[in-house]
């Protein structure tokens, strides 16, 4: 076995060695050398265009950006999503009617591919093409045409198409369940949250707006005891809201979310009719460190 082996190995370095003339019969051999040279010569240039189409489409679209950011030109697409770049769904644009225009049509170039799809009305949808389009940069070309076929408008633009989220499997969102979490914090928060002023019987959110973990390296500073201002004009019709929502649903603590709301409504409106007396039309204004009769000075 010993020998056989060496043997094998030293007629196999011995043929690695010989032209591929030589070891082929003379009536294949010149015929085979082409037809492998031209294999491997197109996989040479086929990949080198690949190459090449990327980089124009990258070029592309640099240069398209560049002359489009801060330079938005006049457009007669007349939709929403003129200026839209990047479209995961197949678009739908809207052009301007012209005079005379009887035909509408746009084409879309990928590289050496291109698709046109037209309309007599100046609606024009990619839905039938775009399935057949690649996720990459195309450019778009709507000509409006009159019944000679003659354009009497063109407007060329790069878009992009965008890939969605097929393929990505995972479990439905419990979004019911989140909603609960936070109103469960909510509810909790009322009357645990830590905040520099409580008011007797009311919810610290009242007085205090931030979260009460949230208790330093604030924007504004450090709260170690809690945030000492509130904002009820902008909050507390929120809090309102939120409470009877979840509350209508059947939450876990409906009872309580029920009660809360009442206490922030009849807080606001008694709130609310003491400004009125000094500071007419004026929503409640920020509170800070629980002293409510800055509220009758107006807005801060």
């Amino acid at each position: 076995m010993k020998n056989l082996s060496s043997k094998s190995n030293s007629t196999g370095a011995k043929t690695m060695n010989v032209p591929i003339c030589q070891i082929l019969p003379k009536s294949q051999t010149n015929r085979s050398f082409c037809q492998i040279m031209i294999l491997i010569w197109t996989a040479v240039l086929t990949a080198a265009a690949s190459a090449a189409a990327a980089e124009e489409d990258r070029t592309a679209l640099i240069d398209h950006l560049r002359n489009w950011n801060g330079n938005v030109q006049p457009t007669k697409i007349v939709s929403w999503n003129a200026y839209s770049r990047q479209f995961i769904d197949a678009p739908t644009f809207k052009l301007l009617p012209m005079p005379k225009v009887t035909k509408y049509t746009a084409e879309v170039k990928q590289g050496q591919q291109s698709w046109k799809v037209e309309s007599h009305t100046p609606f024009l949808s990619l839905e039938t093409i775009w399935p057949q389009m690649e996720n990459k940069i195309f450019t778009l070309n709507f000509q409006w045409l009159d019944q000679a076929s003659t354009s009497l408008a063109a407007e060329n633009t790069i878009r992009v198409k965008a890939p969605d989220w097929q393929g990505l499997q995972e479990p439905d969102a419990d979004w019911r369940g989140a909603a609960d979490r936070n109103m469960n914090y909510f509810i909790h928060a009322a009357w645990h949250g830590k905040a520099p002023y409580r008011e007797p019987n009311v919810p610290v959110w009242i007085w205090s707006s931030a979260s009460p973990t949230v208790t330093q390296g604030n924007l504004f500073g450090d709260f170690p005891e809690g945030y000492s201002m509130s904002y009820p004009a902008i909050t507390q019709g929120q809090y309102i809201w939120s409470l009877l929502a979840y509350a209508d649903r059947g939450g876990p603590q409906k009872e309580e979310a029920l009660r809360l709301a009442r206490i922030t409504a009849d807080w606001g409106l008694k709130t609310a009719s003491r400004i009125a007396a000094s500071c007419r039309s004026f929503p409640i204004p920020p509170l800070p460190w629980g002293n409510s009769a800055a509220a009758t000075k107006g807005p801060m």
